[in-house]
């Protein structure tokens, strides 16, 4: 058989180039439409929760919209999220649900699917942006200045939103892990469960740094796994056992992660359902 000069692995070569090159395109235009659609369901979402929020602060309708909001983000990107474990959660309950933290997509990933009324710690900065910050304290969002923490401020915040029978979501890292690993816990989240007497939902997430990683400015379609584990009760603990309960809900996030990352990426977990 003969070879044509210039072909073989020259050949390959340039499709592949073609390949990456097109594969590049559609990542910004799958990027684009997702932060147009997200962007603007973002403003409908305000603007109807404002409108809700000012006669009825507790309509439900206002988690429906969120929950619409989450979607409006996950839909156009290709994300799908699958989550087992849910039937640890009593949609009456509320929790502190406690979390590991890979993506900016993770919030929606939440919202999207645990079945109760969600309400987070959000940095204060997010409250300067006129249309958004107005939407978040007339939902009950616990604002929280990250550089002058504020405990007492904190702490009477998440009382009244579990007083309503919200649950509260708490990234317990602090931030997003830049490189996938688990870092430490805060003891924020703990503190506030134990003095609220409050269980702990612990839920794992996978998958969400693969679809829109920290730093990066093109989203990809994806999977992201959530495992809710059982139900932490807080009320034998005390202000002294913070720390274990910390420790212990880690190491539990820990053991799901690496599972659910050592696991096939496809199909829907045995019990677990898909959004």
């Amino acid at each position: 058989m003969y070879a044509y000069p210039g072909g073989g692995e020259a050949a390959l070569s340039g499709k592949s180039i073609v390949g990456r090159a097109v594969s590049a395109a559609g990542g910004v235009l799958l990027t684009g439409l997702t932060l147009t659609v997200g962007m603007a369901a973002t403003l409908l979402t305000c603007l109807a929760v404002l409108a809700i929020a000012h006669r009825h602060p507790r309509s439900r309708w206002i988690d429906r919209i969120i929950r619409w909001w989450a979607r409006a983000w996950l839909a156009p990107a290709g994300v799908r999220v699958t989550a087992q474990g849910l039937e640890h959660i009593d949609p009456a309950g509320s929790y502190v649900v406690v979390s590991n933290h890979l993506s900016d997509l993770d919030i929606m990933a939440l919202f999207a699917t645990l079945p109760v009324p969600l309400r987070f710690l959000a940095k204060r900065e997010l409250y300067r942006i006129p249309i958004l910050g107005r939407t978040m304290r007339a939902v009950g969002m616990i604002e929280v200045d990250r550089a002058h923490p504020d405990r007492d401020s904190i702490n009477r915040q998440s009382a009244q939103v579990l007083s309503c029978g919200q649950s509260i979501m708490v990234f317990a890292e602090g931030g997003r892990s830049r490189d996938g690993t688990l870092r430490p816990f805060k003891s924020g989240a703990f503190a506030i469960a134990v003095a609220n007497h409050a269980p702990i939902c612990p839920v794992t997430i996978a998958g969400s740094r693969q679809c829109w990683a920290p730093g990066e400015r093109t989203i990809h379609p994806g999977r992201i796994r959530l495992a809710v584990e059982a139900i932490i009760d807080t009320t034998e603990y005390s202000t002294d056992d913070t720390e274990t309960l910390r420790d212990q809900t880690r190491s539990l996030i820990e053991a799901t992660h690496r599972q659910l990352t050592e696991a096939p990426p496809n199909g829907t977990p045995p019990g677990g359902m898909e959004t």
